[in-house]
């Protein structure tokens, strides 16, 4: 994710109205955490390598999988708690 691009990725989650979000790839922790603040998300996961994958989320997160398969893209799956309406 280019450093650039941050607040233009913030503010296109914004629209959707996102509660998780996970990047892959996420390999620099400063700007993982300029997003989770722009997004006023907490982090879950890891970030600062390129095979991380970093969970943003207003939800909590009770569990989270990454997979590596054979494929060139990895991919993953995580669990939130249901939100409290």
């Amino acid at each position: 994710m280019a450093k650039d691009r941050i607040g233009s990725i913030a503010a296109l989650l914004q629209r959707k109205h996102a509660d998780a979000v996970g990047v892959v790839e996420a390999n620099s922790l400063a700007n993982i955490e300029t997003l989770r603040r722009e997004l006023s998300m907490v982090m879950y996961g890891e970030a600062n390598s390129p095979a991380c994958v970093a969970w943003l989320s207003r939800l909590p997160i009770r569990s989270s999988t990454n997979h590596w398969g054979s494929s060139a893209a990895p991919s993953a799956r995580a669990s939130a708690a249901e939100p409290q309406r």
